[in-house]
């Protein structure tokens, strides 16, 4: 299971200076797996390994949560496995309740706060970028899973995206909406959490990485064949879909 098994790597590799309950934050940490297996049977070269390794020691929530710490260092050992998994994972299911476009309040007020030197606002501003850790972590299993499946990402561009619709940063990220007639092998490999690569000279070039998170099928206006609206967060180059969070 070599998916979980990087990992597992990443976040060893940034535990010490982060918190000892990083590992908490692995996506299969609530699954009968023990992350203390042993690497053998690895299906990738080991120096991909360490690269991919050491693009997430330079994840920019790695150096917010660095200096976030100076003021707060209590945190680093006070919060349990549990508490943390359990507070990052009520950040995300707010995250997505309120939709793409609509950041939950108490993300976008905690954001704004003018006490910067607070402990309350460096407790949130850790919790928030390793919210966005954990993001980058999805769309690297996301991306090693999907290469399982296909020989490469399915793209929206010029031949099958009708519609751009509306568009947003805010202070989670930057989302995008668009209106697609894929063809007809596409439609069955897309669904939410999935990943497209955009190439969309539309009013302004997208270009990159791309999660789905939700689908729409418009059945009312399909004379031409199936079409969707897809509601999509934008991957930067730390691989997060919340990259403001950091």
């Amino acid at each position: 299971m070599f998916i979980s098994e990087i990992s597992s790597r990443c976040l060893k590799a940034i535990r010490e200076e982060c918190l000892p309950s990083i590992m908490s934050i692995h996506p299969y940490f609530n699954y009968e797996y023990n992350l203390k297996n042993s690497f053998s049977g690895f299906n990738f070269e080991e120096d991909v390994v360490k690269n991919l390794v050491n693009s997430f020691k330079s994840h920019k929530a790695v150096s917010t949560i660095r200096e976030s710490l100076k003021i707060v260092p209590k945190i680093k050992n006070d919060i349990s496995e549990k508490e943390l998994s359990d507070i990052i994972e009520t950040t995300i299911q707010q995250i997505y309740r309120s939709g793409i476009f609509n950041p939950p309040n108490e993300i976008r007020q905690l954001r704004i706060v003018s006490d910067n030197n607070s402990s309350q606002y460096h407790i949130s501003k850790i919790c928030f970028a390793i919210t966005s850790l954990k993001s980058s972590l999805l769309t690297l299993n996301q991306i090693l899973y999907q290469a399982f499946l296909y020989d490469k990402l399915l793209s929206f561009n010029e031949e099958n995206v009708f519609s751009v619709g509306s568009r947003k940063t805010h202070c989670i990220g930057s989302v995008l909406e668009v209106s697609t007639q894929p063809l007809q092998e596409e439609v069955f490999f897309l669904d939410s959490e999935s990943l497209i690569y955009l190439n969309i000279p539309n009013g302004g070039l997208y270009k990159g990485l791309a999660s789905i998170e939700s689908i729409n099928n418009n059945l009312i206006n399909q004379e031409c064949g199936p079409n969707f609206t897809y509601e999509l967060r934008i991957v930067n180059d730390d691989l997060s879909f919340f990259p403001n969070l950091s």
